[in-house]
């Protein structure tokens, strides 16, 4: 046992290679067409014009004011301004609810500030196209961020089926190992602890032992602080990793 961790939350499982359950995919490759007269209507001097884009919306065609919402879209994500990104993704998908370039740059987005609507939004994009590429890479992205690496494999080969791309066969092979590194995982619990072994060295009467040691350890701390209900007090998650040499 060379350290145990504790705290409120989970924490990431850690592979052989550093990584996290967390992943920065890249863009779609995919991109809407825009006409220059949008480019020309929407963006002046590095900002959005506004009401140039209200215009659009109301009287042009409802492909053309979606692309100026998700160029408007793409600029703040440039400038960092992410909040008003998604609002400008959000009004183009609300012109074309099943467009699946909208879709995907709109979960990449979300993954990438960490909302949890980024696998329904994954998931709406593999319903609506079930044949692209860009659909199953974004979804393989978004299970892979809520800890479903087995999911994510299998999204991503799809993807590579469908289109080579070197970028996910990198996620690919990441998520691959980190599979095989969670299969060594054995697990025990007590009332407020979870023990996340790696390895079969480490002994049942041991890993009672730890419990034990855990569980009174918590209830001297309990009595001292003055607080006995449990619901106050969070589980804790300690994973404790055993090696073999």
């Amino acid at each position: 046992m060379d350290h145990i961790d504790a705290g409120g939350v989970p924490p990431e499982y850690s592979t052989g290679s550093g990584g996290s359950k967390s992943t920065d995919i890249a863009a779609p490759s995919a991109e809407l067409r825009i006409a220059n007269d949008v480019y020309a209507l929407v963006l002046h001097d590095g900002k959005v014009d506004t009401d140039a884009l209200a215009k659009l919306e109301k009287e042009s065609t409802p492909d053309q004011a979606a692309a100026g919402y998700f160029l408007a879209g793409r600029h703040e994500i440039e400038q960092g301004n992410t909040k008003t990104a998604r609002t400008y993704y959000e009004s183009a998908l609300r012109l074309q609810p099943e467009n699946v370039i909208l879709l995907a740059h709109y979960t990449v987005l979300l993954l990438r500030v960490g909302h949890r609507e980024g696998l329904a939004s994954a998931e709406h994009a593999v319903r609506v196209a079930p044949d692209s590429a860009d659909a199953y890479a974004v979804l393989g992205a978004a299970q892979y961020a809520s800890d479903r690496t087995n999911e994510a494999i299998r999204s991503w080969k799809r993807s590579l089926a469908i289109r080579a791309d070197p970028g996910v066969e990198r996620l690919l092979a990441k998520a691959q190992k980190d599979a095989a590194a969670e299969e060594s995982f054995s697990e025990n619990q007590s009332s407020h602890f979870t023990l996340r072994f790696e390895g079969k060295q480490t002994s049942e009467s041991l890993r009672r032992a730890i419990l034990s040691t855990l569980e009174s350890q918590y209830d001297e701390l309990a009595q001292m602080l003055g607080h006995r209900r449990a619901t106050a007090w969070p589980s804790f998650f300690t994973p404790i990793r055993h090696s073999s040499t």
